[in-house]
């Protein structure tokens, strides 16, 4: 007889639910990246974080540097405008560690392998 697989679940923890793993998210956050998924928004974007930064790439950097310029004088950014209003992003953080949680199991060998 084949062993039972073991069954693990994440969430976060409250009153009639404690999960094997707990996350530390607020319900109402939670709540929201469950309706995005619902949505039809992709689950990567629940998932990765985007940085949101200046790319200084070593193209530029060369060119920068064949006209002379160093990476300390260049031009300052634009304070006269503001800056646009940005949303918070939804995250789904028990998604996020159970996608963790599966590639390091992946990556240990510890998932059993489907004959």
């Amino acid at each position: 007889m084949p062993a039972a697989p073991a069954i693990l679940t994440l969430g976060y923890a409250s009153p009639g639910f404690a999960p094997t793993l707990a996350v530390s998210t607020e319900p109402a956050l939670d709540r929201a990246a469950v309706a995005a998924l619902a949505a039809g928004r992709p689950a990567r974007e629940l998932i990765e974080e985007k940085l949101d930064k200046p790319r200084f790439d070593e193209a530029r950097l060369a060119r920068n540097h064949a006209n002379g310029r160093r990476g300390d004088d260049a031009a300052p950014p634009d304070e006269s405008k503001e800056p646009p209003a940005s949303e918070v992003p939804v995250k789904d953080l028990v998604l996020q560690r159970a996608v963790f949680l599966h590639r390091a199991l992946l990556a240990l060998g510890r998932l059993p392998q489907k004959d």
